[in-house]
């Protein structure tokens, strides 16, 4: 696979946005894969520091 194919599949989510609600270790993971995929979001939870870097 060309390295041309694989960035573009690596950020096909660039010019994106993402609403993820929620926290904890779950939305962590989704949270990390949509970066990954060149997403901008916003993360919301109820309890302050659900989403806080670890």
């Amino acid at each position: 696979m060309s390295k041309n194919i694989v960035k573009q599949h690596l950020r096909r989510m660039e010019d994106r946005g993402v609403l993820l609600t929620g926290g904890g270790d779950i939305a962590r993971g989704v949270a990390r894969a949509f970066a990954d995929e060149g997403a901008s979001m916003i993360l919301t939870g109820i309890f302050p520091g659900g989403m806080e870097k670890k």
